[in-house]
């Protein structure tokens, strides 16, 4: 009995011993993970003010869903790369061009029709079997009908590009926070230092160069028209311009 007494006594103690074993590394480790130094800790990624806007997509599939926006204003996204042709309600006129339509200009849709693509001039949709164009005017000038293609049709089936063409809401508020002076600038098709690169983008097009680095941290040059201007940016903020 009085053996039976003292194992138990002893297992008692072993798991105290135990257990104290544990709380003082569990101690010992929280200490050291609290202190730990803060350069050694993986750096949080956050989206931009410019990743977080959502830009509405239409998900056209056919000529039914596109007249779906008949009547409505729209803004161009991609800047100086998408060409207006003359039109009239029932064609488009590829000969003659009416120039390059810019960033943020706002554009009011009238119709889509289907037309076969032009063997000469060269755009930037596919020219497949059939196109389907989109007419509309400038918002600067209702009187004048002009047309550009927005989908081509090939294996039976309609291919739309104009969701990565246009912003379907007013980008001034899709994008307030770049504020009134940096709007002025896209408007007026310049670059002022602070601008980020999504700006800039949209005030004077596509980049033809870039020297490397990721989007908002690096050197690009912007086609503007064919006069080049070339950005740097860091952290997103244009920092140095040169050619404007």
């Amino acid at each position: 009995m009085e053996s039976s007494k003292k194992f138990a006594l002893g297992g008692t103690l072993l798991l105290m011993l135990i257990a104290a074993g544990y709380i003082a590394w569990f101690i010992h480790h929280r200490q050291a993970e609290e202190n730990a130094p803060v350069a050694s800790r993986e750096p949080e990624l956050r989206a931009t003010d410019d990743q977080n806007v959502y830009l509405k997509q239409m998900h056209m599939s056919s000529l039914k869903d596109a007249r779906e926006i008949n009547g409505k204003r729209i803004w161009m996204a991609s800047a100086d790369q998408i060409m207006a042709f003359a039109a009239t309600p029932s064609r488009v006129n590829y000969k003659q061009s009416e120039g390059l339509l810019r960033g943020a200009e706002p554009i009011d849709v009238v119709n889509f029709i289907v037309q076969k693509a032009d063997p000469v001039v060269a755009t930037r949709i596919p020219e497949g079997d059939n196109q389907i164009v989109m007419l509309f005017h400038r918002a600067s000038d209702s009187a004048k009908l002009l047309g550009t293609p927005v989908a081509s049709h090939s294996n039976g089936i309609w291919n739309f590009y104009i969701d990565n063409m246009v912003f379907y809401e007013d980008p001034h508020k899709l994008y307030e926070h770049w504020g009134p002076q940096v709007w002025d600038a896209v408007d007026h098709h310049r670059v002022i230092n602070g601008m980020t690169e999504r700006a800039v983008g949209l005030a004077i097009g596509q980049i033809t160069t870039s020297g490397g680095g990721t989007m908002g941290d690096r050197t690009a040059t912007f086609l503007n028209e064919g006069k080049p201007i070339t950005v740097t940016f860091v952290k997103d903020k244009a920092t140095r311009i040169e050619g404007q």
